[in-house]
């Protein structure tokens, strides 16, 4: 059964609504399925080694806000069954990123920000490790004892 399918008729015509707002701004035809398989798929690339650049990245963690905007929409109910199909796609997104510190924000903020758009891969590879080393991050992906991840700003 479809994502779509086990939401309320309300949440789906909220859902249908909303579709049809991010995609004329995206520039692309989107479903709710599609979007979370798109964010499953890219949480596999974060956790095997992501090597593409940090434009595509940033790029990339977009699926999640749009995610985000139609949970907004959603009833309470709705945003339950959401959160509970992407809920291991964001652990696993979790477990394979490390979160290297919010920057501070002067003044209110402009717009809310997803807790995912701060997170960094801990195996970054290829063109990702190349520009996340040339924002200072130093040693990028390697995981001294304890776990904790060796990149440092």
């Amino acid at each position: 059964m479809s994502l779509e399918r086990t939401l309320a008729p309300s949440d789906r015509q909220r859902v249908r609504d909303t579709l049809a707002r991010l995609a004329a701004r995206a520039n692309r035809e989107l479903t709710l399925s599609g979007l979370v398989d798109e964010w499953r798929r890219f949480v596999v690339a974060i956790r095997q080694g992501y090597n593409w650049s940090m434009e595509a990245y940033n790029r990339d963690l977009g699926i999640r806000d749009l995610i985000e905007e139609i949970s907004e929409s959603l009833s309470m109910e709705g945003r339950r069954i959401l959160a509970e199909e992407i809920r291991d796609s964001d652990e696993d997104f979790i477990a394979a990123t490390w979160d290297p510190g919010q920057p501070d924000q002067a003044g209110p903020p402009q717009m809310e920000i997803g807790w995912w758009q701060f997170r960094v891969p801990k195996k970054p590879a290829g063109k990702l490790l190349k520009d996340l080393e040339k924002l200072g991050y130093h040693d990028p992906g390697r995981l001294p004892e304890g776990g904790q991840s060796a990149i440092s700003p």
